[in-house]
């Protein structure tokens, strides 16, 4: 294989996983100094491997990091883990406002060239506020901002839908990535935001996302009014806002969110084969995100990684926020993952973290590595093997 520049960059490493299909053994691939991709080599020969540089382990597209609260990053190790979902929005509520300004941005920028620094090529970030917009327009990493909506005031309503808008038209005027608006979860809207927001999605064509199923506490909310987080509700006065239609998350899900929408589930903790059925039989473009390091982190539970997969609905990977998953390392995820899920191809795992995520945005340039693209290299140090990923001892450090 003769180079076509001798200025480019040849790179071999014993797995390169292309983002779709099991990974090349003893793969070699060709980039520019853009770091756009020339060729893949299939079968280097000996003269282009003592050309290249070798990367032991495995190397595979950028990485979409699907579901994240990049401005939440000031409150990494003020949550007390394990505690359950009650003391975790309990937490988030109290913690929130006690960071200066200066330090909350500060620590949105150092969260984003960590993502970048790892391997991360594009974010899904759910935004309350606008604090993030100005540090996601100097970033290099393609960014979809989730403009999130929710309230149990119902007199609120009006002024909540307004509210948002005005931060998505801010971020949209940043030039800070493509935007959505989208509900928080099935029980933080009352019945007339709910009504208001289905109204506003019914015309959009951008995805929108929702937490769902995370945690027992809320399928216990929405089913009985029981509960540590109905204890909560009580405590401020807003269990009593809580739509009385709706006893299921995928109940209120199905009346919030049109079924024309590109919708996006987070977490799905406590999915069930019914809840499953019924999204499938409402939603035509519906996507799973998990995050089990989160999940994890606040519940003590993981999701069925395997029940999620036997569905066939796409899946991506996200990390959360800093409050309920202090590293934000995608490597943390996949292992994860591949704990959860011992048998579990490590090419799906990496399909789920760089083709999925790309599709899921539309980011039709990015999740895998063709002639042509530039979707970023990322060097998985740690793998031994082509069937499946390591339990622990997996890091992940961008090449290009």
């Amino acid at each position: 294989m003769s180079i076509i520049d001798p200025a480019n960059r040849l790179i071999y490493t014993d797995y390169l996983f292309t983002g779709s299909m099991p990974p090349l053994k003893n793969g070699c691939i060709e980039i520019d100094k853009k770091g756009t991709i020339i060729s893949i080599i299939d079968t280097p020969t000996e003269q282009t491997m003592n050309k290249a540089s070798y990367f032991p382990g495995a190397i595979i597209p950028g990485m979409v990091n699907a579901h994240t609260h990049i401005e939440l990053s000031m409150l990494k190790d003020v949550v007390v883990p394990g505690r359950g979902m009650a003391s975790f929005i309990a937490s988030i509520a109290n913690q929130r406002g006690k960071t200066s300004l200066e330090n909350q941005k500060e620590a949105i920028t150092n969260a984003l060239k960590d993502q970048n620094n790892q391997g991360v090529i594009g974010l899904g970030d759910i935004c309350n506020t606008p604090l993030s917009f100005e540090s996601k327009s100097k970033s290099p990493l393609r960014t979809h901002n989730f403009i999130e909506v929710f309230g149990l005031d119902s007199t609120k309503a009006d002024q909540i839908i307004n509210q948002a808008l005005e931060t998505l038209t801010e971020a949209q005027n940043m030039d800070c990535g493509s935007t959505s608006l989208t509900p928080h979860a099935p029980y933080s809207l009352s019945q007339e935001l709910i009504i208001n927001l289905h109204n506003y999605l019914i015309n959009t064509n951008q995805p929108v996302s929702i937490h769902l199923a995370e945690s027992k506490q809320e399928i216990e909310l929405l089913e009985s009014r029981k509960g540590e987080m109905a204890e909560l509700f009580e405590k401020t006065k807003m269990l009593k806002n809580l739509p009385d239609d709706f006893r299921s998350p995928v109940d209120m899900v199905k009346a919030l969110i049109p079924k024309t929408c590109r919708l996006l589930t987070v977490h799905n903790t406590e999915l069930n084969e019914t809840m499953i059925a019924d999204l499938k039989l409402n939603y035509n473009d519906l996507w799973f995100c998990i995050c089990p390091t989160s999940n994890y982190y606040i519940n003590k539970t993981s999701p069925d990684i395997q029940l999620l997969n036997s569905s066939k609905i796409p899946i991506v990977i996200g990390t959360d926020s800093s409050a309920s998953n202090p590293n934000l390392q995608m490597a943390e995820e996949l292992m994860a993952i591949q704990r959860l899920a011992p048998t579990l191809p490590a090419w799906v795992i990496i399909k789920w973290a760089t083709v999925n995520g790309a599709r899921l945005f539309h980011w039709d340039d990015l999740g895998e590595l063709k002639p042509g693209t530039k979707p970023g290299l990322v060097w998985l140090k740690g793998v031994t093997s082509g069937e499946h990923l390591p339990y622990q001892g997996l890091t992940t450090h961008r090449l290009a």
